[in-house]
């Protein structure tokens, strides 16, 4: 079955039809059933009963199902092969076994769609059902069965994975656990769930020759191993638990370790980048007529040779492709999508050449910004039907060298295609929409929005009306682990993207800085699983399963950064603003809501204040109070909190001090600079095991923008090539 087909309405109805629950299942309950005790006073009433041939993530499942079971009632429950192995009363059936159907002949066990997962109760016995497919290699391409028990544990018994770590998994305690009949079906919609968060042990070291890759420099890599008794044991720990995070959450894991990445979803064979990064060093010398013609009569690599961008009329360029496309999917016998994005620099260097022009629509929607060739520059119109019709040339081009496998063009909506194209698409397109929402106050207000959600309508328009779009938004990048937390514009865009064609997100990147952002993740990685959530609801769950009696302080907490956030994206729409530079603005320098803007952050002449860090400081106050009479692990949650806000605080003092010291390089201003820095730094090495902050990630970004973040280590330089620099990475 194609990926790209529209969810039947039967397998939607019971997602859009049901009330809400805090997972995305129907619940239809079997009045004539009973409830069903899987441990008591006297021990387990249950044995889990798993196929010995059983995949390995349906494996992993059981274990993880006898585990939660375990430390939630301290019952030891069994996992076995066969039913004569079974002497409890009831069952649990953990993915397909041979025996399933002959003890349940009257249920319906079909799965017809990929993911399907079932959670049903017949008789004693529970099943725990779910699409399991292998791959040509012998690993799954889906997991089915692990959703299934993962979601039985989080809505049946309750489990909360509030962030990665002990300190974040919160379990009830109770000798008996007893399920309510009922049965429930599910197919996610979002066939790819990705937060790309850090991947610690990549980070850290730095590869050579063909493999090169920055990761940290030497000079902070000695500064782990002064404060990190094992960093090889550290780096895999912080990688194991990140990746069981999101795999709890059904999404895809970094890929540390033995763990498939099957949970990602049916998609997760989805492979999309800019294209064209090694074509002018593979072909350039041979065809530099594949390459962009620029004003100046040149096909020379413009801005650099891996950002070049390509004369797409050329039929060359997409034969080529196709070949290329060809050559991968016969040596990827599983893969089901091949890039064809154009290159990075979004704004940059394309071809000018009289059959690439023929190729637009020219009256398509004026650009945002001008298109830029070296030495000039101009004002243009979109130009995403050339590339429309260049894609649906290598898509139909495509099918005919493979008609027999699924194979489809991954592309990007972005830069000088983010406007939808008035060309209709070939089904096996899968466009990648790089847009709605960003990290930055100064592209999220409200018009700009509406004005993202009319663009992604035009592209589901352009797909037929079907869910076949991948939302790929730079959601989390450039955050230097600031507070911008914006989880109700995010539950909205999530909900109408769902209704107009996606098909899977991508969220890129997540630094896991869980005492900072800790809600908006949670949010996001749940909304992954079912765009429809109630967030309100989810969010209220959120906190009350993690600070208890603390709960209404710690949502006060984080609510005055979302009213903030919230509040700049209208007052300061029309303004640009420094990436590195302007985060103490942000925070520090926002004026009462009667008073109105009349200038960008920074020019205004108001004066530094502490009002925001005040009121959230007034609401952990509060927090802390409330939770000091209760049990005791809602009091170290708060604290956990506590962590980030210190940090935020120390951070926003070392930006600051960089500032001053940029202005003015004196002896005095480095002096605090340095020390702002080291107080920052304190706070890292004190949490470098918990999640609350990531220590390797803040000291690659300081690494990347000293200039900016710390600690200085000579004169200041001169900031405005740089800003431009960072104004373009932020736009890309």
């Amino acid at each position: 079955m194609s990926l790209l087909k529209t969810s039947s309405r039967k397998a939607l109805a019971p997602l859009l039809g049901a009330a809400f629950t805090l997972l995305p299942l129907t619940s239809l309950t079997a009045a004539a059933q009973e409830t069903i005790v899987l441990t008591s006073e006297s021990g387990p009433r249950a044995t889990i009963l798993i196929d010995r041939e059983a995949p390995e993530l349906t494996r992993e499942a059981a274990e993880k199902l006898a585990l939660y079971i375990s430390r939630i009632s301290g019952a030891k429950i069994a996992i076995a092969h066969e039913t004569s192995e079974v002497q409890t009363p009831s069952i649990i059936w953990v993915g397909a076994h041979r025996e399933l159907a002959e003890r349940h002949a009257n249920a319906d066990l079909a799965l017809t769609q990929p993911e399907e997962s079932l959670i049903l109760t017949e008789g004693n016995d529970i099943i725990l059902l779910g699409s399991d497919k292998l791959g040509s290699n012998g690993k799954q391409s889906e997991a089915g069965t692990y959703l299934a028990v993962t979601t039985f544990i989080e809505e049946q018994l309750g489990v909360r994975w509030l962030w990665p770590g002990e300190l974040g998994t919160d379990i009830p305690s109770k000798p008996e656990i007893a399920i309510a009949p009922t049965s429930s079906r599910y197919t996610p919609q979002l066939h790819l769930r990705r937060i790309n968060m850090t991947n610690f042990m990549r980070a850290y070291q730095r590869k050579s020759g063909a493999e090169k890759r920055k990761g940290l420099s030497k000079r902070s890599q000695e500064e782990i191993q002064q404060h990190v008794s094992d960093p090889v044991a550290w780096l895999k720990e912080k990688d194991r638990q990140t990746r069981e995070w999101l795999n709890h959450h059904r999404i895809e894991a970094p890929p540390t370790g033995s763990t498939p990445n099957a949970v990602a979803g049916s998609l997760a064979s989805y492979q999309n980048q800019h294209a064209f990064r090694d074509w002018y060093d593979r072909y350039g010398a041979a065809h530099p007529e594949w390459f962009a013609l620029q004003p100046d009569g040149t096909r020379d690599p413009y801005p650099t040779r891996r950002d070049v961008k390509m004369c797409v009329s050329n039929p060359e360029v997409a034969e080529q492709w196709v070949q290329n496309a060809k050559q991968y999917f016969l040596a990827n016998p599983d893969a089901t999508t091949f890039a064809a994005g154009e290159n990075d620099y979004g704004w940059q260097g394309y071809c000018v050449c009289k059959d690439c022009l023929a190729m637009d629509n020219k009256k398509a929607e004026p650009l945002e910004q001008d298109i830029r060739w070296a030495g000039s520059s101009k004002r243009s119109y979109a130009l995403t039907d050339r590339y429309a019709k260049f894609w649906n040339r290598i898509a139909k081009r495509l099918k005919e060298e493979l008609p027999d496998r699924e194979v489809n063009v991954s592309t990007y909506a972005y830069h000088v295609t983010r406007p939808a194209p008035t060309v209709r698409l070939e089904p096996n397109i899968v466009p990648a929409f790089v847009g709605m929402e960003r990290r930055f106050y100064h592209v999220n207000s409200q018009a700009n929005t509406l004005d993202q959600r009319r663009i992604w309508k035009g592209w589901w328009e352009a797909v037929g009306q079907r869910n076949a779009i991948i939302w790929r938004p730079n959601l989390m990048a450039r955050s230097i682990a600031m507070p911008y937390t914006f989880t109700k514009r995010h539950a909205e865009n999530m909900r109408f993207m769902a209704d107009h064609g996606m098909l899977g997100a991508t969220f890129n990147s997540s630094h896991s800085y869980w005492a900072v952002e800790g809600p908006q993740l949670y949010l996001m990685a749940k909304m992954l699983w079912n765009p429809r959530l109630d967030a309100d609801a989810l969010l209220r769950d959120y906190y009350q399963r993690a600070f208890g009696p603390a709960a209404p302080h710690m949502a006060s907490y984080f609510q005055v950064y979302e009213d903030l956030f919230t509040r700049l994206t209208e007052e300061y729409g029309k303004y640009g603003y420094s990436v590195m530079a302007d985060p103490p603005r942000l925070f520090r320098e926002s004026r009462p809501a009667s008073e109105k803007p009349t200038a960008g952050l920074g020019k205004e002449g108001i004066r530094r204040h502490h009002r925001i860090e005040d009121q959230a400081a007034a609401h952990l106050a509060k927090a802390k109070e409330a939770a000091s009479g209760a049990d005791p692990v809602y009091a170290r949650r708060v604290e956990f909190m506590k962590v980030g806000f210190d940090f935020i605080q120390a951070h926003l003092d070392c930006i600051e001090a960089m500032n001053d010291f940029t202005d003015d390089p004196s002896d005095k201003n480095r002096e605090l600079a340095e020390a702002a820095a080291e107080r920052r730094l304190a706070i890292l090495r004190e949490n470098a095991d918990n999640f609350a902050l990531n220590y390797l990630e803040m000291l690659l970004l300081t690494e990347k923008h000293p200039d900016y973040l710390g600690p200085p280590n000579k004169a200041p330089r001169n900031r405005k090539k740089k800003e431009k620099a960072l104004i373009q990475d932020l736009e890309a």
